[in-house]
């Protein structure tokens, strides 16, 4: 991961700059490498830049609401930085995790398989109905 990479993120966490910003100069940092007159790989279309996170909140508290927009760039991101995570703080992850009922080995979470799974998530909507809540994930 190079330095800007690194600053950005720790900017973004901060919260000095906005999802969306970070995500635009992430995409700047990818160009940067790029030989003058070289032509850019588009996304192919149809490929999904943002998993969305809508929640509406019960009939009682229609207050409660939340609308989240990550980049797919910032997913790509935690990945890699993931992958440079000590081994007992990924076990530390998945026993909370099991903790929540979420059996997931974050130890076998690697680089090469978030392309696959953000295909995958293209074909994804979860819509949930739950007493009064609606919750909403997909990816545009």
């Amino acid at each position: 991961m190079s330095e800007n990479t690194k600053k950005i993120l720790q900017m973004l966490s901060e919260g000095k700059i906005t999802v969306d910003e970070a995500n635009k100069l992430l995409g700047a940092l990818g160009n940067e490498g790029e030989k003058p007159g070289s032509t850019t790989t588009a996304t192919p279309k149809g490929s999904p830049k943002y998993l969305r996170v809508i929640i509406n909140g019960t009939d009682e508290d229609k207050n409660a609401k939340v609308n989240v927009r990550v980049p797919m760039a910032l997913l790509r991101a935690g990945i890699k930085l993931a992958s440079i995570l000590p081994a007992d703080a990924t076990n530390e992850i998945d026993h909370n995790l099991k903790g929540k009922g979420v059996n997931f080995d974050f130890k076998n979470l690697r680089e090469e398989d978030i392309e696959p799974l953000i295909e995958a998530m293209t074909e994804m909507e979860v819509d949930v109905d739950s007493e009064g809540s609606k919750v909403k994930v997909f990816t545009e």
